[in-house]
């Protein structure tokens, strides 16, 4: 049903920014609907609905990053598109040579909890860091090698459900001394190969395995991971201007609670 594909990109596109877990999010949507399973070209391009949202939002980010590579005279932009892809590296590996173990062994819900909850203070614990820190980074230009490697590294840990790829980056960043809105910026603008990697090898196992899909649902699930991707983005860079990141803090808490008491005492 079309709500079906509506939620499901609603999902991917709050999700894939926000610092929520997305795991934790599917595992609650799977005990309190019967979502249908759209397929590979379905998630495929959900994951390419969030790739042009920070594609559009960050334009300028990558236009000067990539216009870097042609100018001679432009160092600055090229270490920091150097840093980006030294960042993305590890998880990127990780991910390529684990993709079934990771996909298959680990979506257990007592893991997806765990990390739900544990990085959430881990998160709590970098806000208030970050919070006393005088001498914050605030532009992309200030990054070094070392520190995009260590947020790179963290990366990784995103792999395990439950985590949250923005949450832990933005985490990382934030005890590199990045202030929080340099933390997200950069989080966001590393995911794009990855997000375009995800949809990549799904459009990939597509064409190995065909299958018939509905072009409404791909247009609506594409459409609404868009839409939520873009505001997503926007309204978390607003929040971060004034706000820390505790109420995502208490969000995913409240949620590993829900979801305790729903996977254990229901």
């Amino acid at each position: 049903m079309w709500w079906e594909t509506a939620i499901l990109g609603l999902v991917q596109g709050l999700t894939e920014f926000l610092p929520i877990s997305s795991s934790g999010h599917l595992l609650l949507l799977q005990k309190f609907t019967n979502l249908s399973d759209f397929g590979l070209a379905f998630d495929a391009f959900l994951h390419l609905g969030t790739l042009l949202a920070v594609l559009i939002y960050f334009r300028k980010d990558i236009f000067s990053l990539f216009t870097g590579l042609f100018d001679k005279n432009d160092k600055l932009n090229k270490k920091v598109l150097l840093i980006i892809l030294l960042s993305i590296m590890p998880a990127g590996l990780v991910g390529f040579l684990a993709k079934d173990f990771i996909s298959n062994d680990l979506r257990l819900p007592g893991l997806v909890l765990f990390n739900l909850v544990f990085w959430a203070l881990i998160m709590w614990w970098a806000d208030n860091y970050i919070e006393k820190k005088q001498n914050q980074l605030i532009d992309l230009s200030e990054l070094n090698w070392k520190q995009g490697l260590i947020i790179g590294l963290a990366q990784v840990l995103s792999l395990l459900p439950g985590t949250s790829r923005s949450g832990i980056t933005i985490t990382a960043g934030l005890f590199q001394s990045l202030s929080r809105s340099l933390a997200a910026r950069f989080s966001f603008i590393m995911s794009i190969p990855l997000i375009a990697a995800a949809g990549l090898l799904n459009l990939i196992e597509l064409i190995k395995q065909p299958e018939e899909f509905i072009i409404l649902n791909i247009s609506i699930g594409f459409l609404t991971s868009f839409i939520s991707g873009y505001f997503a983005i926007a309204w978390f860079l607003k929040i971060l201007t004034n706000k820390n990141l505790k109420i995502f803090v208490w969000y995913r808490l409240i949620l590993g609670f829900i979801l305790f008491i729903f996977n254990y005492l229901v």
